[in-house]
């Protein structure tokens, strides 16, 4: 699904899935997936080097002292020696190199069956080694805290960053080669206009259309905020912007907005994650996210509904339909940080592409100037 996305240059933007961008963003839970590989070898090299510090500075003889640790079956093994902790990390190590990196399970019970058990045995060999010792070294305690550490580590890092990063690229595979797929028919091109197509108001718009415009402005403002029989309609009467200028100006924010998306992949990230956030070096943001409804349910509480839930936004309006696809809205944004910054107001041109057998919906829209609104005397901030 596209949804509206404000730039930082006021522009909007068409948030969809490019191939370009799709294809960087799927390598990212690969990387994932290898730190967590990293990770457990990690682990099993930092217990092992802890292990061999223990032995080397028991202060027996180093042949005899690696004897006595690794003889498994000697009855006060599980008293004397760590060396089963080391066995324990090397299994974990194993299990969840040949499940994740060879296989590439998608599920998260392998982790946390190798975490439950590595942590029900050190529990028991903590009762087992330290209860028998009268003095315990610094790396005896650190080999038993890493591998309940890390092991707890890699049960969270698993389900909880893995698994869901991958689930989102491959949903962000399907979406991008259905995309693809679509026929060349039904891609709406931006089509480009010249001069000698842009005719004034008066030539543009009949009288009916022109008398029904001030009846939208009675009723839309209070009495006696903005009556035609004043003076300021009467010298605005005739002057209006014409229809053919504001489809131009919904044209060049979607010419705008595909250029923009199309580059969005070089941009800075400042999320890599759900929800992504891009920044470009002229401070326009992208921003995509997934939610759990149908893109015709998010496309309505977005555009449609906004006014319901928004409470940065105190009234929303369309003012004039210019096409089927292309309108006039007026919206007024609410007071922020505490008062200092006033109210303002907006008067936008916003088109709407609407695809709901393909499950896509886009919208643009641009600021624009006209004299169908008052000015807002009120846009400062106050110090």
């Amino acid at each position: 699904m596209h949804y509206p996305l404000l730039g930082g240059d006021g522009r909007i933007s068409k948030a969809g899935s490019s191939e370009s961008l799709a294809l960087s963003e799927a390598q990212m839970p690969l990387l994932d997936r290898r730190r967590f590989v990293v990770l457990s070898f990690f682990d099993f090299m930092l217990v092992m080097l802890l292990w061999f510090i223990c032995t080397v500075s028991s202060g027996m003889d180093i042949g005899d002292a690696f004897i006595k640790e690794i003889d498994i079956f000697k009855e006060t093994f599980m008293k004397e020696s760590l060396f089963d902790v080391v066995l324990i990390v090397a299994l974990r190590m194993i299990v969840l190199m040949v499940c994740y990196g060879a296989l590439r399970f998608t599920t998260w019970v392998p982790v946390a069956v190798t975490t439950g058990f590595s942590s029900a045995y050190l529990l028991i060999k903590v009762i087992f080694f330290f209860s028998h010792k009268s003095s315990v070294t610094l790396p005896q305690y650190l080999i038993v805290l890493a591998s309940f550490i890390v092991a707890w580590v890699e049960l969270w890092f698993m389900p909880f960053r893995v698994l869901p990063r991958e689930r989102h690229a491959q949903e962000l595979a399907e979406v991008t080669s259905v995309t693809s797929s679509r026929p060349a028919s039904i891609t709406r091109p931006v089509i480009p206009f010249s001069d000698d197509e842009f005719r004034s108001a008066l030539e543009f718009s009949s009288s009916e259309e022109e008398e029904n415009l001030f009846e939208i402005l009675e009723l839309y403002y209070p009495r006696g905020m903005y009556n035609a029989s004043t003076s300021t309609v009467a010298a605005n009467k005739g002057k209006k912007g014409s229809k053919a200028s504001y489809i131009k100006a919904a044209c060049t924010a979607q010419e705008r907005t595909t250029r923009m998306l199309s580059t969005a992949v070089t941009w800075r990230a400042l999320r890599p994650h759900d929800p992504v956030v891009r920044q470009s070096d002229s401070g326009a943001f992208y921003v995509r996210s997934t939610f759990p409804v149908t893109a015709k349910e998010l496309w309505e509480a977005v555009w449609v509904r906004n006014l319901e839930w928004n409470d940065q936004v105190l009234d929303a309006k369309e003012v004039l339909k210019v096409d089927e696809r292309t309108c006039l809205f007026y919206s007024v944004s609410a007071p922020a940080m505490r008062g200092y910054i006033a109210s303002r107001d907006f008067l936008d041109v916003r088109r709407v592409d609407a695809e709901p057998e393909l499950g896509e919906y886009s919208g643009y829209f641009m600021s624009v100037d006209s004299h169908l609104l008052p000015p807002n005397t009120n846009k400062k901030i106050k110090m």
